[in-house]
């Protein structure tokens, strides 16, 4: 479950980071909040997912929000 979980981590942060992907960013981070509440970096996934949907209302990013 944390390797899982980190995994979709590292995918959040780089469609985070690097290709402005904020949807696809805040669904990986909503699939970990969802599938593994103890998640030892909680602290970063509320981080991207809060920083997705920011940015998302703010129409940012190269997604339009759904």
């Amino acid at each position: 479950m944390e390797k899982d979980s980190m995994h979709n981590l590292e995918v959040a942060r780089n469609y985070f980071k690097l290709k402005k992907a904020y949807v696809a960013s805040l669904k990986r981070c909503e699939e970990i909040i969802a599938g593994n509440p103890t998640f030892s970096r909680m602290d970063e996934v509320l981080y991207y997912a809060g920083a997705s949907s920011l940015y998302l209302s703010e129409n940012k990013g190269k997604q339009a929000p759904k």
